[in-house]
């Protein structure tokens, strides 16, 4: 435990307060919480990063796509992001449905083509 910790936990036992837990993610990063405050323990580094990382692999699908991700990041999963394809249309998705269909006023175009 680092010296910060430990004169923090010093000072609670002596003010006659029970010591905050330090909690630590698989990762090694560490936080103080108390437990009622943190009913759902998460790693707010970690988050941090997995948002980051997504937004960057939704960037990419984009790319692939010849299209552009509007949205500046990634929030979660059941958040809507703008998306604008090759030929410039525009829709709110999704990251998961966007990762399985594109644009649908493009596909609308192909389909119409086979009629």
């Amino acid at each position: 435990m680092d010296e910060a910790a430990s004169y923090r936990e010093q000072m609670l036992k002596n003010a006659g307060q029970k010591p905050v837990p330090v909690w630590e993610c698989g990762r090694g990063h560490r936080w103080d919480k108390t437990l009622d405050i943190t009913q759902n323990v998460r790693c707010m580094n970690c988050a941090s990063e997995r948002r980051d990382l997504e937004t960057r692999r939704l960037r990419e699908l984009a790319d692939v796509r010849g299209g552009v991700l509007l949205s500046h990041h990634y929030v979660d999963a059941a958040t809507p992001l703008n998306w604008k394809c090759a030929y410039g249309h525009v829709w709110d998705a999704h990251p998961d449905a966007a990762s399985r269909h594109w644009c649908t006023q493009c596909a609308r175009m192909v389909f119409a083509s086979y009629r």
